[in-house]
């Protein structure tokens, strides 16, 4: 049985829900659950998630707590870093820019946000997420799992959330320390920011790191780092 397989006549913020069903005890974080993956997520594997203008900007500026709220909804996309970001770093920048382009255009089930900028990515370790715990509970409540579910992204992963048992204000801290972990080792800032996406950047409150072969390379001697 495919483990990405839902019952698509429920509510589509019910699928994280659903595929955590699947695997009560979370061995299957440890197992391939995709065909195209080249193997399930380990504990020691950096991960990257992607930055998004305006969804995750408070309007004052700065970042909200929100970057990994679709974890306990829908899921949570990153993309495994399993060669390191000095290989991997240049297509995982244009792929999560080419969503953002996508987004920006729109589709046929999907109204245009013209207003979407990649702005870069965060990066994590899959052991970080799994055993981040609120210090009241002695429960794992992120899952990471592959998700190579396409043959053209095969490093594709998903990050799940156990959302039973959280009250408003006890998930608005989980979410708060999902947020502080993303931003432990800073932002790798976007190759392909303009000038206005730069801003965003320099202004989200965040360490950034700037890919050595961005076009956005800071003229001015403001510092990236």
């Amino acid at each position: 049985m495919n483990f990405y397989e839902i019952d698509e006549s429920l509510p589509k913020d019910t699928r994280a829900t659903q595929l955590l069903a699947k695997d009560p005890t979370g061995v299957k974080q440890f197992e391939k659950v995709s065909i195209y993956a080249i193997s399930h997520v380990a504990n020691d594997e950096m991960l990257a998630r992607s930055l998004e203008y305006p969804d995750k900007f408070n309007p004052s500026g700065g970042l909200n707590d929100a970057f990994f709220d679709d974890a306990f909804t829908y899921g949570a996309s990153v993309q495994r870093l399993i060669n390191g970001w000095d290989v991997m770093g240049s297509g995982v920048h244009n792929a999560f820019e080419v969503r953002a382009e996508s987004k920006r255009q729109g589709s046929e089930n999907r109204k245009p946000k013209p207003e979407n900028i990649y702005i870069g990515s965060f990066h994590m370790t899959a052991g970080e997420l799994r055993n981040l715990q609120l210090e009241m509970e002695n429960q794992q409540r992120v899952r990471v799992y592959d998700a190579g579910v396409e043959e053209l992204d095969p490093n594709h992963a998903e990050i799940l959330a156990i959302k039973d048992g959280l009250n408003k204000q006890l998930r608005h801290l989980f979410r708060v320390m999902l947020m502080t972990l993303a931003r432990k080792r800073g932002l790798y800032v976007s190759p392909h920011l303009l000038e206005d996406g730069l801003s965003r950047a320099r202004n989200s409150g965040c360490s950034l790191n700037e890919y050595p072969e961005s076009p956005c390379a800071d003229s001015d001697g403001y510092s990236l780092v």
